[in-house]
């Protein structure tokens, strides 16, 4: 980084062919990987400008990513921006209020309240009236432990 806090500003060439390799007058080569060259040689820039300006049938620039700092070329740093507003959209759906979901997880006792006042949709009649949660809890607790059939004969 500069001292001026100015990012660097590279300039990005685009290949119809996923990898070209250019020659510059300079004998220097340009090599388009995965379709892309950077660079922040003013010459070299020039050069590849001159050759899109004359028709080159491979390179090109994109309208208005001539130029691109430092930041906007880290692939990282694409992906975590993704990755960040993927998790800011599902964090947003989550605090709809149509996606309330109650606070069971907060109170034990919720989920027996809510069976105690659930009708059955058969027969209108409440769960409770049906089930004496406490009679079946202690019939249990008194039953002998009997053995049973393993399968062996």
């Amino acid at each position: 980084m500069d001292p001026n806090n100015e990012e660097k500003k590279f300039h990005v060439f685009y290949s119809r062919i996923p990898f070209l390799n250019f020659v510059f007058r300079s004998g220097k080569k340009a090599e388009f990987i995965v379709g892309r060259f950077i660079t922040d040689v003013e010459n070299e820039a020039k050069e590849l400008i001159d050759e899109i300006e004359g028709k080159h049938p491979h390179i090109y620039q994109k309208v208005g990513e001539e130029k691109a700092s430092e930041s906007d070329l880290d692939p990282m740093k694409e992906l975590k921006d993704k990755i960040i507003a993927e998790y800011e959209a599902n964090k947003a759906r989550a605090l709809l209020a149509d996606n309330d979901r109650g606070n069971t997880e907060s109170d034990p006792n919720a989920a027996q309240r809510t069976a105690s006042t659930t009708s059955d949709t058969t027969t209108g009649v409440s769960v409770a009236a049906k089930v004496d949660l406490s009679k079946v809890k202690a019939s249990i607790a008194k039953a002998p432990i009997v053995p049973g059939n393993t399968g062996d004969k």
